[in-house]
């Protein structure tokens, strides 16, 4: 269901029918398909179409990044992403950096990128450039 709902979805192949890619996408999030649910949440992330939902994404996202068996440090990354950032939701600067720190725990360099990135910008009050170095140097590695 995930490989059909990707190849609808983007019309690989086939014609494009996002409405049908979703539906199969939904099919296989629910039997438990990580791919399928960070697939659906990244489209539901995505401001530039008409499936935008910010609560719908991160509810997939926490789903992938709190899983027990197996937690996913991308969808880790992008929940710090998008509290840090205030992307659609209210902005949530200690959620952000919990979620960024444990997706570099797991070894998302995504993470670490979006990290020192934020460290590295001066207009709050948790700039540092000493630790936007190190971890900039840490990806470099």
């Amino acid at each position: 269901m995930f490989r059909l709902g990707s190849i609808y979805f983007n019309g690989n192949g086939v014609e494009k029918n996002t409405v049908l890619g979703l539906q199969y996408l939904d099919h296989a999030a629910k039997s438990g398909n990580k791919y399928a649910k960070i697939t659906m949440a990244g489209i539901y992330s995505n401001g530039d179409n008409e499936f935008y939902d910010m609560n719908k994404a991160i509810r997939l996202y926490k789903d992938c990044a709190e899983n027990e068996n197996e937690p996913d440090t991308f969808s880790m990354y992008r929940l710090g992403a998008i509290y840090l950032k205030g992307k659609g939701v209210e902005k949530d600067i200690e959620l952000g950096l919990h979620y960024l720190n444990n997706a570099i725990d797991g070894g998302n360099s995504f993470a670490k990128i979006t990290l020192a990135d934020f460290y590295a910008d001066s207009t709050h009050d948790m700039y540092d450039i000493a630790k936007a170095i190190q971890l900039y140097k840490d990806c470099a590695e």
